[in-house]
């Protein structure tokens, strides 16, 4: 409650500015637009909230600002969270933040080996659960959990056949792990905040594995199991090049290992069927096309997790880079080298469209649609024919 009056007076003094110089020549479109951003990444939701959003519309608009779809839903109070400026200026925050890689139990605390007390953490711990393994920020299951799917206008409802994904948004629980504890303090302070998410909603501090394994006991039906853009390891013919921060090709430190999907295969073939899926679903997507084929290659080892076929897939991939980036990245360039008959991420199981709505997508699938990055994007289930 503190925490949200002092948002709400943040926004009352925003107003208070926007009044006093929003409409002055020195008082530029780009200074009106990092306080949209800021004040729509914390959530801030209410009157207060609309007037502002309503204030800084009309300032852009008379300062020639030429965003007229970003002016209109700023005017009509359909701006916020899950909107792209306030998503990219997360993935910005976030993207700045030193990468903790891999830790032990000292450096997590107790909390890394206790088990999760679900009746605590939800209202109804039956209710079928949607997991974001490396959550970040926790900009997707939070914008998730609040789809209004029961709107027979809301177009952002996943029951939509071409994704095979079938989720009843606002009947699940929602948990997202992470390793960065400043993340999962601004999730859950978001959730603290909003009576739609508490007893819903809830971010830990875990790494992945560790968070794998307290979802094992989980008493409800597992919908879906999410992993996004990890952060990948340095491939062996970079020879010390690139992101000093990433981990070795094979090496302790990336985050999906065979352990993870392991447990990922065992809980979505010994759970309940939930929403007419065996088990429920596993996304994986990436930037990176080596790692989306090591994935893949890895899912399909395990013979207990089968991929699901797309019903709008990538036929070539080198046409996509062309037609996105109009030149292939260097990484896939230096993998291609090293091994020139390398499995593609092309074909009935790489998805050539979002798997989320558009409301539920992460900060990173955003920032990489802004910069016309390709995306390598699958989904498996359990496979009911192995042994």
């Amino acid at each position: 409650q503190k925490c949200d009056n002092l948002l709400q007076t943040f926004v009352s003094i925003g107003i208070h500015e926007l009044k006093r110089a929003g409409r002055r020549s020195s008082f530029k479109s780009k200074y009106i637009l990092q306080m949209v951003e800021k004040f729509a990444a914390s959530d801030v939701r209410g009157e207060l909230a609309l007037e502002f959003y309503r204030l800084a519309s009309n300032c852009l608009e008379d300062d020639g600002y030429d965003d007229f779809d970003l002016i209109r839903r700023l005017r009509e109070g359909k701006f916020g969270l899950h909107s792209e400026r306030p998503l990219l200026w997360l993935w910005r925050y976030s993207a700045r933040r030193k990468k903790i890689l891999a830790i032990g139990t000292m450096a997590l605390g107790d909390r890394s080996t206790h088990d999760i007390d679900w009746n605590t953490l939800y209202c109804d711990s039956s209710k079928p659960l949607v997991v974001d393994v490396g959550s970040g920020m926790g900009a997707s299951i939070l914008n998730l959990s609040v789809l209004g799917c029961n709107d027979a206008k809301q177009r952002d409802c996943s029951d939509d056949s071409r994704y095979q994904i079938s989720v009843d948004w606002p009947n699940c629980n929602y948990l997202g792990g992470d390793l960065n504890p400043a993340f999962v303090n601004f999730g859950n302070g978001i959730v603290s905040r909003d009576r739609r998410r508490i007893g819903r909603v809830s971010f830990v501090h875990r790494s992945a594995e560790e968070l794998m394994a307290n979802v094992l006991s989980y008493p409800g039906p597992i919908s879906l199991i999410m992993i996004h853009f990890p952060s990948p390891y340095k491939l062996a013919s970079s020879r010390g090049k690139g992101n000093s921060q990433l981990p070795s090709e094979g090496a302790v430190g990336f985050m999906v290992t065979t352990k993870l999907l392991q447990n990922i295969s065992d809980l979505l073939c010994n759970n309940k069927s939930c929403c007419g899926i065996q088990g429920g679903l596993f996304i994986f997507q990436t930037k990176c096309e080596d790692v989306a084929v090591n994935i893949k290659q890895l899912c399909e080892s395990l013979e207990s997790l089968e991929c699901v076929q797309c019903k709008k897939y990538i036929i070539d991939i080198e046409r996509i880079y062309e037609h996105k980036a109009r030149v292939r990245p260097k990484r896939v360039d230096d993998w291609l080298d090293a091994n020139p008959s390398a499995e593609r991420a092309e074909g009935e199981v790489w998805s050539s469209v979002p798997l989320l709505p558009l409301k539920g997508r992460p900060e990173t699938e955003i920032q990489c649609e802004h910069d016309n990055s390709v995306v390598h994007r699958c989904m498996f289930r359990c496979n009911n024919d192995s042994s």
